[in-house]
């Protein structure tokens, strides 16, 4: 495939890919697996939205809590943040991180007209983020899994 591009375009092997789309990327040849880390990426997010110094939180909803509509609409010059911090939590849970999908999908619900309970919702997800950001997605022969060094996720 490599010679028909090669042939086809003006191109350079810059050889094994190790970093796309603010991923790192790993590979293993022998065992045939890929490594994809959105550490860097959810970093990032943290420090851009003053997470970094957050208390913890070891789960991505608090059950207890029930997100609805507002029926009455407000401007808000934090609707645009809260647009940005669900976007940036949505493209990591989308690229590397399906144990967000819900609660990010969940907290996208409302990017037109959040209230003070879901900028909660979404503040702790992204504590949740800071905790578990060294997770990474584990692509193998048959099988994809969330893993870190501490738990592996399937």
């Amino acid at each position: 495939m490599k010679k028909q591009i090669y042939e086809r375009f003006q191109t350079k092997d810059l050889g094994t890919v190790k970093f796309f789309l603010s991923m790192l990327v790993e590979h293993e040849r022998e065992p045939q697996t890929i490594f994809l880390s959105p550490e860097t990426y959810l970093a990032i997010i943290v420090h851009r939205f003053s997470m970094y110094n957050c208390k913890a939180s070891s789960t991505l909803l608090d059950p207890k809590t029930k997100l609805n509509l507002r029926t009455e609409v407000k401007e808000s010059t934090k609707i645009h943040t809260y647009q940005n911090a669900v976007r940036s939590v949505i493209y990591a849970a989308i690229i590397t991180r399906p144990d967000l999908l819900y609660a990010t999908g969940l907290v996208g619900h409302f990017t037109s007209n959040p209230s003070t309970i879901h900028w909660q919702a979404v503040n702790r997800i992204q504590r949740y983020v800071r905790v578990t950001k060294g997770y990474q997605l584990l692509l193998g022969a048959g099988k994809a899994v969330i893993s870190s060094e501490q738990s592996t996720i399937q």
